[in-house]
């Protein structure tokens, strides 16, 4: 099954960005422990230069899916 999104770079140090069609959408960043780190609506490019080196998974919400994806913060 494929995500409704596509996420890159991925490992980034600077800038995720999320390529999708979703409209109204929620992305949250969770840590490798699965606590919530941050959370934004509608964005499409998420600053993750404060966070520190690690794996973490990033989430979509939308009224039509919820996916998970990991990503690797260098």
């Amino acid at each position: 099954e494929e995500n409704s999104f596509k996420l890159y770079p991925n490992p980034s140090s600077d800038f995720l960005n999320i390529d999708t069609d979703l409209i109204d959408f929620t992305v949250n960043i969770y840590d490798i422990k699965g606590s919530l780190i941050d959370s934004k609506a509608n964005s499409k490019r998420i600053d993750i230069q404060s966070l520190k080196p690690s794996i973490y998974w990033l989430e979509i919400r939308s009224n039509k899916t919820q996916e998970r994806v990991p990503f690797v913060k260098e």
